[in-house]
C-alpha cells in the first residue's frame, strides 16, 4: 500500500484549524495519531525517503503488534487508494486467498512443495553436467543462437554460460525457499500471514467508521503508553499531546472531544496521566481527592493557553463549592465551579491565592 503522501499536508500544533481549507479532515487526524505515537522526525523521513529499502509500515506495525491499529490504519490507506492501486492489492488478496487454500490439505500441500524441489534439483544437475562440458556447452550455444533472430543472438560462448550460471542461481534459490515453505513452523507462520493479510484486505467498513476504530485505538495505544512513563519530563511532554489531540476534528462539524465514546476513553488516560504528575511533583496537588483533584486539574487544562508552565489557577470556597478561576500568567483566562460537599476539609492549597498549576 501506498506511503502517507495523502497526510502530508499538516505541518504542526494549532487550536484552530480553519477547517474549509483542510481537503481532508481524516487525512490530517491520522497524521497526527502518527506524529504522536512515532515523532515528526519519523514521518518526515517517511514523507522524504526516495528508498524502498525500509518499510515504514512493517515498522508501525512491529511497534504496534498488540493493537488493531496497524489492521484499520491499511483499511484506511485502502479506501483512500485511487482505482488502479486498488485493483493492485485486489489482485495481492485473491492470489494470497489462493495459496492459503493450497495449505487446507497440509499432505498434498508438502507434496507439491518437494515436486516444486525436485523440479529444480533436477535442473540444477541439468545445468552442472553443461557447465563441466565445454564442448557440450558450444553446441548449446550454436542451437540457441540459431534459433534467434538477428539482433538478439548471444555475441558469445562465454556471455551464454553467463546466462546459464544466472539461471543455476535462480534454481538454487527456489529450492532454498522450496526448503524454508516446508519447514512446519513456517508452514504455519506462512499460514498466519496469509489469514491476516486476507483479513485487513476484505474492507467491510466506510471511511468514517475506519477512522472512529483507529481512533479508538489509538486511546488504547496512549493508555498503554502511559501507563509505562517513568520520566516526568514525558509524562508533561503527554499532557500537552492528549490536551491537543482534543480540539483535533474528527469531523467538519466536530472535534475528538466533542464524540461522548472517545471522551470518555481519553478520560481514562488523562486521570492516569494527572494522577502520575501529581505523585511525581510535576502537578500541584489540589485536593486529597484524586476523583476531585483530576477533575479540577482537567477542567483547568481545557484551556487554549499554549504553554502550560504559564497557567496558573485561584481557589476560593463557597458552601457546597470550589470556584476557581484560570489565568495565562497575569491574564484572565475563565472559570468554573466544583459542588462539593465541605470542601476545605479536602483542600491541600491555600484558597484566594493565584499560584501556577506546574510546579
Amino acid at each position: 500500500m501506498n506511503t502517507l503522501e495523502i497526510l502530508s499536508d499538516f505541518n504542526g500544533f494549532s487550536w484552530d484549524i480553519n477547517v474549509n481549507l483542510k481537503n481532508n479532515i481524516e487525512d490530517n487526524l491520522i497524521y497526527q495519531n502518527l506524529m504522536i505515537l512515532f515523532g515528526d522526525k519519523f514521518l518526515d523521513r517517511w514523507l522524504n525517503e526516495s528508498t524502498t529499502k525500509v518499510n515504514n509500515l512493517n515498522i508501525i506495525k512491529n511497534n504496534l503488534y498488540d493493537t488493531k491499529y496497524f489492521e484499520n490504519l491499511c483499511k484506511y490507506l485502502y479506501i483512500m487508494s485511487n482505482d488502479k492501486e486498488k485493483q493492485n492489492i485486489d489482485k495481492l488478496v485473491k492470489n494470497s486467498q489462493e495459496e492459503l487454500n493450497t495449505m487446507v490439505n497440509k499432505s498434498k500441500y508438502f507434496d507439491d512443495l518437494k515436486d516444486k524441489k525436485m523440479k529444480y534439483l533436477r535442473e540444477v544437475e541439468r545445468i552442472d553436467k553443461l557447465l563441466n562440458d565445454k564442448d557440450l556447452l558450444r553446441k548449446q550455444y550454436i542451437a540457441k543462437n540459431l534459433k534467434l533472430g538477428e539482433g538478439k543472438r548471444m555475441t558469445s560462448v562465454h556471455v551464454y554460460r553467463r546466462i546459464v550460471e544466472n539461471r543455476r542461481e535462480v534454481c538454487l534459490n527456489k529450492i532454498l525457499e522450496l526448503t524454508k515453505a516446508g519447514n512446519p513452523v513456517n508452514f504455519m507462520n506462512r499460514k498466519r500471514e496469509l489469514e491476516e493479510f486476507i483479513r485487513i484486505g476484505n474492507i467491510n467498513v466506510n471511511k468514517e467508521e475506519c477512522v472512529f476504530e483507529l481512533q479508538k485505538e489509538f486511546i488504547k495505544i496512549l493508555y498503554n503508553e502511559i501507563n509505562n512513563l517513568e520520566d516526568d519530563d514525558e509524562i508533561v511532554n503527554y499532557i500537552y499531546k492528549i490536551r491537543y489531540y482534543r480540539f483535533i476534528y474528527l469531523t467538519r462539524e466536530k472535534r475528538i472531544k466533542d464524540f461522548s465514546e472517545l471522551e470518555e476513553k481519553i478520560n481514562e488516560v488523562q486521570k492516569l496521566l494527572i494522577t502520575n504528575a501529581c505523585k511525581l511533583q510535576k502537578l500541584r496537588i489540589i485536593t486529597s481527592d484524586i476523583d476531585i483533584n483530576f477533575e479540577i486539574i482537567k477542567c483547568i487544562l481545557d484551556t487554549k493557553i499554549m504553554d502550560l508552565e504559564a497557567i496558573k489557577f485561584e481557589v476560593k470556597t463557597e458552601e457546597g463549592k470550589l470556584k476557581i478561576k484560570v489565568y495565562e500568567e497575569e491574564v484572565y483566562e475563565k472559570d468554573f465551579e466544583i459542588e462539593i460537599e465541605n470542601p476545605k476539609k479536602i483542600l491541600k492549597i491555600k484558597t484566594n491565592k493565584v499560584m501556577k498549576l506546574f510546579i
